[in-house]
């Protein structure tokens, strides 16, 4: 791969190599081009330092320090050789820029297909539907947490209320939370937007991880109600209250979702605000020319 690189840089006229990701980004040593851009996405190593804070052993706690502190080393060095980063949160933004002070960062967003995700009529059933892969970490703790502190108390309040949770490979702790009343695990779904149409608020329960959610863009241009932690909407440009509810603690978790099921005008609200925030910053074609606008 190396060689072939050089060869074909050298051999012909090329303006820019554009690498994605950490696992690609050492190629572009081998590239002999004017600039070189590096599309990071997240920044790993603080991904892995706030796993280790959950976990649940001195043994997996050291290993994802380790984990971290390696990918702190390979970030640093691979940043070095780029003439521009790019990353999708300005959090993650930062955070490299604390580690390299004279590395060009720009923050290049997530994005939505406008036109796959639209605004749906909302449903009255008392639906919540978390989605995404399943033995993700975050997603995985995310689930958990709000089976076990949340999603029993709404129960209580609204007894008809279920929690459907899609996505591929849930494991086997996860699939058993189908004995909790209320609680579906639908496993892989082809097309979630039938299942966005059915359910009456979206739950983002992540306590860890990096970058931005993909999930929550998907939910807003849906039309739907979403209820996320600080650090599951982090690196959006979204306000709790106007474009989606934010709140950290079980509590505050469950009376926000409740006061949501039982208040149809105020999902209503948040639907339409969450829906012109997506088509003004995050679909695909502006993302595009803000690109474009970076590689030139």
């Amino acid at each position: 791969m190396a060689k072939l690189l050089l060869h074909l840089t050298q051999e012909e006229h090329f303006d820019r190599a554009f690498a994605c990701q950490l696992k690609m980004a050492g190629y572009l040593r081998h590239c002999q081009v004017p600039k070189r851009i590096i599309d990071l996405t997240d920044v790993v190593s603080l991904y892995w330092r706030r796993m280790s804070c959950f976990a649940v052993s001195l043994f997996q706690k050291i290993w994802m320090r380790f984990e971290a502190r390696r990918l702190t080393f390979w970030e640093k060095r691979i940043a070095q050789i780029a003439d521009l980063v790019l990353l999708v949160s300005p959090v993650d933004a930062m955070e490299l820029k604390k580690m390299i002070p004279r590395v060009q960062v720009e923050v290049l967003p997530n994005g939505v297909d406008l036109t796959y995700f639209r605004p749906m009529s909302q449903s009255d059933r008392p639906v919540l539907l978390f989605y995404g892969h399943l033995r993700y970490p975050p997603n995985a703790d995310g689930v958990f947490w709000f089976c076990r502190e949340v999603f029993p108390f709404i129960k209580q309040s609204i007894p008809e209320a279920e929690f459907w949770i899609a996505g591929k490979d849930p494991p086997k702790e996860l699939a058993k939370l189908t004995i909790l009343a209320g609680v579906k695990v639908l496993g892989y779904v082809p097309d979630l937007r039938s299942y966005l149409e059915q359910a009456a608020v979206v739950v983002v329960p992540l306590r860890f991880g990096a970058g931005t959610r993909i999930k929550i863009l998907e939910a807003l241009a849906s039309g739907r109600s979403v209820v996320s932690t600080s650090l599951g909407c982090e690196g959006l440009d979204v306000t709790s209250g106007v474009h989606l509810e934010i709140a950290d603690e079980p509590p505050e978790f469950f009376a926000t979702i409740v006061n949501l099921l039982r208040n149809p005008s105020r999902r209503a609200a948040l639907a339409a605000s969450g829906r012109r925030l997506v088509e003004e910053q995050y679909c695909w074609k502006e993302v595009g020319k803000r690109l474009l606008e970076l590689l030139r």
